[in-house]
């Protein structure tokens, strides 16, 4: 399968389809959410749970993150601490 554009990633509906399972429902949602926040080379900033400070993760790993409960989305960072993942 492709990878999906940012276009197609934000007009996947954010609300409940009677047709979709909920897990499927809650991944369309997160996706949705990490792409409004992406920049448009598909990165954004998520605070990580697990080690405590910000982190600049591409949308993949931030929808995995999110899908764990292991990160929350950022607007803006407050920390100084950033890291990139390879």
């Amino acid at each position: 399968m492709p990878p999906m554009s940012f276009a197609s990633i934000r007009a996947i509906r954010r609300h409940a389809d009677g047709d979709l399972p909920a897990d499927r429902e809650k991944l369309a949602i997160i996706r949705s959410q990490v792409a409004d926040a992406c920049d448009k080379d598909g990165w954004c900033y998520v605070f990580d749970y697990n080690e405590r400070h910000y982190r600049y993760v591409h949308w993949h790993d931030a929808v995995d993150l999110l899908r764990e409960h292991r990160a929350s989305l950022v607007d803006q960072p407050t920390a100084v601490a950033t890291e990139i993942l390879p």
